[in-house]
């Protein structure tokens, strides 16, 4: 295969552009190299990108792959620059990859350890999301050789707009599938894949199949190494019960006789637990019955629960339950289905007549809400609850209740009768009839 040379000129005018630290190399390549001496030993952070010159180009389209790439080089010169001037420079400095790592072999490496201990529909998911990745890029695909076009697109010189890189080949992908009846997708679909990505690379990383400077964005302080996901729009809140609702729907479930489906709903409501590898998995053996509490795994968070005191009403539940489970082979309380939950929640609202978007998720949602307008500390419901990162916790206290906006609303109500029911103030229009009444009265 020929390499590609370039003409005098073009070489010479691409010469002269780059800047002290950026240089052409091969004729397709500028070269970043950034160096400092510290503590008496020289360190050096280097890149190299390709132009992508093509033999078919004329002058101007060298240029303009030139000027590109420039662009590029000097944005990963200052990320080089703002890398070694850290004091932090030599506890974070990256070791050289020891060996290649390609697609699908850092995968199949990793698998196992990353994802073996998740649910059957997590690594299914994770499998198909791979996939995706595969038939984009190939299996062979050397995590090393990945660009930002790659990822997020080609510019079309015609339009101006994004085509051909892996964002836009997924979205189209989705939206043409025989089950996507509406032909959308989101954004999280997208990003899903591009997380399975983050992963193999953080893999690779770690055992040396990648080194830092070969990542699309080699600052180790950037945790999305050059992958970046589409922006999220804000989701549509979900609602939670009042406390009336969730005893009214108790008492419709207790009404009909169903006592296993009465456990099952109460048990979500009083310790909110996650319908998926909590509510569905803990076993009789996690209930401490002396001490009147339960300790059980939480799979989100790959770790213990802290000791939750059970409520009377699932103290009285377990020991309702605790001959049936110590008669399974699993020892598990409630071995249901994300699809049994699903048909009897659905049975049980249109008995109750409530709207539909009220899903399973409610007793989480409810559990969590209501503890926040208790006023129960912030940590405490956050370790109730189980969530890892105190923010997700604070969003039940930023964003109001439908209590605090009742409340908000009938302070409003309340301040106007008071004004009204005072003899000592009153509203006289027709004193407005003088001076600027006219504009008062707009």
């Amino acid at each position: 295969m020929t390499k590609y040379k370039l003409k005098p000129h073009l070489k010479t005018y691409i010469q002269e552009k780059c800047p002290q630290g950026i240089t052409l190399i091969k004729d397709t390549n500028l070269y970043v190299k950034v160096s400092k001496t510290i503590n008496g030993k020289p360190e050096d952070l280097t890149k190299s990108i390709r132009m992508g010159l093509a033999k078919s180009m004329n002058d101007a389209e060298v240029k303009e792959a030139f000027n590109a790439t420039l662009s590029e080089a000097l944005n990963i010169q200052r990320q080089f620059k703002e890398q070694i001037n850290n004091p932090n420079f030599t506890s974070f400095r990256q070791v050289q990859a020891v060996g290649v790592g390609t697609l699908q072999g850092v995968f199949d490496m990793m698998f196992v350890s990353e994802w073996g201990q998740k649910s059957d529909k997590q690594q299914y998911l994770v499998r198909n999301f791979f996939n995706d990745l595969k038939e984009y890029f190939g299996a062979d695909k050397r995590l090393s050789t990945f660009t930002s076009e790659q990822i997020d697109g080609f510019p079309n010189k015609a339009t101006g707009e994004l085509e051909d890189g892996f964002k836009q080949w997924v979205a189209r992908k989705i939206a043409e599938r025989p089950k996507n009846m509406t032909g959308t997708v989101s954004h999280n679909s997208i990003n899903k894949r591009l997380g399975v990505l983050r992963s193999i690379w953080r893999y690779a990383l770690s055992k040396r199949l990648l080194s830092n400077d070969q990542l699309i964005n080699p600052d180790p302080r950037v945790k999305n190494m050059g992958i970046v996901d589409l922006p999220r729009g804000e989701t549509k809140r979900k609602p939670a019960f009042k406390l009336f609702e969730q005893e009214q729907f108790l008492a419709v479930i207790k009404k009909s006789g169903d006592e296993f489906w009465y456990d099952h709903w109460a048990w979500a409501f009083d310790t909110g637990m996650r319908h998926d590898g909590e509510l569905d998995k803990f076993t009789i053996d996690n209930v401490d019955f002396g001490r009147k509490e339960i300790i059980f795994w939480r799979n989100k968070t790959d770790g213990w629960s802290t000791a939750m005191p059970l409520t009377p009403r699932c103290l009285e539940i377990a020991k309702r339950r605790l001959k049936d489970a110590q008669g399974r082979a699993d020892r598990r309380v409630f071995a249901t289905t994300a699809g049994s939950r699903r048909n009897n929640w659905e049975k049980y609202i249109r008995m109750c007549n409530f709207h539909k978007h009220f899903t399973p998720y409610v007793t989480r949602h409810t559990y969590i809400t209501l503890l926040a307008e208790a006023g129960v500390n912030q940590k405490t419901v956050m370790e109730l609850a189980g969530h890892s990162c105190i923010e997700t916790t604070l969003t039940y206290y930023t964003k109001s209740t439908s209590k605090t906006l009742n409340d908000a609303i009938m302070s409003l109500h309340n301040a106007r009768e008071k004004l009204l029911e005072s003899n000592n103030d009153s509203i006289d229009v027709e004193a407005m009839n003088g001076h600027n009444s006219r504009k008062a009265l707009k």
